[in-house]
């Protein structure tokens, strides 16, 4: 990869109406470490993605299922209940 190629990662970009300082995006990622069984997010899951937030990235946080039966596993992040949006 070129130098070039390279510095265009740290320019900003517009998705939508939100400016990012740089081009570094982190997808959703299930790291299986939810509460079970309410899958509610854990303090790991916090320090998780703080150590790896960075002035105006972008980090689109832990896969979550929205009913109990679209878990793929036990520790997955659920988010049915009104308490858990309500938090974000």
């Amino acid at each position: 990869m070129s130098s070039q190629s390279l510095g265009s990662l740290f320019t900003p970009v517009e998705i939508g109406q939100i400016t990012l300082k740089h081009r570094i995006v982190m997808p959703a990622m299930s790291r299986l470490r939810a509460h079970w069984p309410s899958g509610d997010a854990t303090n790991l899951m916090r320090d998780f993605y703080a150590q790896r937030a960075s002035e105006g990235g972008l980090i689109i946080a832990e896969a979550s299922a929205i009913a109990g039966e679209g878990r793929s596993s036990t520790a997955s992040q659920l988010e049915q209940q009104s308490a858990h949006t309500q938090q974000v």
